[in-house]
């Protein structure tokens, strides 16, 4: 019975069923769309996922490893998306490492070389779409003799902060609007926010000169995978950049890959991404869908989608203990995450929170010089503030201590 209403629901331009809450988004990478030479039997494969999925956008990529996608494959996909009413967005991811290399190679910032293939990247992807994301292979861990060069006597840090801060401003939003002056620029954040600023994410800056943000809510096998996530990440790095961006954080992202290891795993992704108020919900990838490795990814998410869908507009805004993490800060790793999975909601926000009545604070706190000030506020104000050890024995805080 709520299926049979559940589908009385379209939208008005497409005549096309869609969620009352969200939407359900795919990004699909360039070899997934070369890899597609009939159209009849890919518009059959595809039925699958329309089988059980309302999908109401898809972005369409056209570069990654070296791989640059022809536009008139990209225009027929186009078409056969759009006469499905489904929207169309482009996609650039900068890696440069061959296929099946594996491992973290973004592109170098300071080759000229390189910087001119971006360039021409965002032109080719801009004359095409008129909203694009960068998957999150957006950063640098370069350390090749012109970049030591380029870098100085700067830390890496502050190097990587600025460098692409400047390719931001320049290459990647100022190309684009000069192809398509109303190109929607996206960046996407990963889920590693405890190391933003090493690798040149600049959390503070970048939300200002792209469009838009989107946060990467994937998870992995918290034990036996080298970035040790804990399943609350998928909601507390959605909330963290909501707070980032407000009404700015296009939605939340994430995948079916190192989080097999039960059978939940998977489906948690989408609940936590879309209990942190997601506004669209993208599965990476279209490949992964049609995987047979992977089969169970569609109905999963459709049954998800549909359950949810049921009751998210009920429910309200998301609350929790405030937390504060100051822009480029690093503390005990992902320690918020372990205290959600304790069960203690926590909201963080990149500014300190001032009115909240209870704060949890890491030794990220001490990233902010007048932080002793401003607990104090918070407790003259009547406020409970809730420190780690690691906190209490930073300098600043010592010396305040023994002041």
């Amino acid at each position: 019975m709520y299926i049979e209403e559940k589908n009385r629901f379209s939208d008005e331009r497409f005549g096309k069923k869609i969620y009352n809450n969200f939407k359900a988004a795919i990004y699909c990478p360039v070899g997934d769309l070369i890899g597609i030479t009939d159209m009849e039997l890919f518009a059959k494969k595809f039925e699958w996922i329309e089988k059980h999925i309302n999908v109401g956008k898809v972005y369409l990529e056209t570069y990654r490893q070296g791989i640059t996608i022809q536009k008139e494959q990209v225009r027929k996909l186009i078409d056969f998306f759009k006469e499905k009413g489904i929207e169309i967005a482009g996609g650039i991811t900068t890696d440069s490492a061959p296929k099946g290399e594996g491992g973290f190679n973004p592109l170098c910032y300071t080759n000229p070389d390189t910087v001119q293939l971006l360039k021409d990247v965002v032109e080719f992807t801009a004359s095409l779409f008129d909203e694009i994301i960068l998957d999150d292979f957006y950063f640098t861990n370069c350390r090749c003799p012109s970049c030591i060069k380029a870098k100085g006597n700067r830390s890496w840090k502050d190097f990587r902060l600025e460098l692409m801060k400047e390719i931001s401003e320049k290459i990647i939003v100022g190309t684009a609007k000069a192809v398509n002056p109303k190109v929607k620029m996206i960046i996407k954040y990963p889920n590693w926010y405890e190391h933003y600023q090493e690798t040149g994410y600049n959390l503070q800056e970048e939300p200002r000169i792209f469009d838009g943000i989107y946060t990467g809510t994937e998870t992995r096998n918290p034990m036996y995978t080298q970035q040790h996530l804990p399943k609350y990440l998928s909601y507390f790095n959605m909330r963290y950049m909501e707070n980032v961006a407000p009404g700015r954080n296009g939605g939340g992202w994430y995948d079916p890959f190192e989080c097999s290891y039960n059978l939940t795993s998977y489906a948690e992704q989408a609940y936590l991404t879309l209990f942190a108020k997601a506004k669209e919900v993208m599965m990476f990838s279209l490949g992964s869908l049609l995987d047979p490795e992977f089969s169970l990814c569609v109905p999963v998410n459709g049954q998800i989608f549909m359950d949810l869908d049921s009751y998210l507009g009920e429910l309200g805004e998301p609350v929790g203990i405030a937390t504060y993490l100051p822009y480029h800060s690093h503390g005990e790793d992902y320690l918020h995450n372990y205290i959600g999975m304790l069960g203690i909601p926590l909201e963080p926000y990149p500014q300190y929170p001032e009115s909240a009545k209870t704060i949890f604070l890491t030794k990220s706190a001490a990233m902010d010089k007048d932080i002793v000030f401003k607990v104090a506020k918070s407790l003259a104000n009547g406020a409970d503030v809730v420190v780690t050890s690691a906190l209490l024995k930073q300098p600043q805080i010592l010396d305040f201590r023994v002041y």
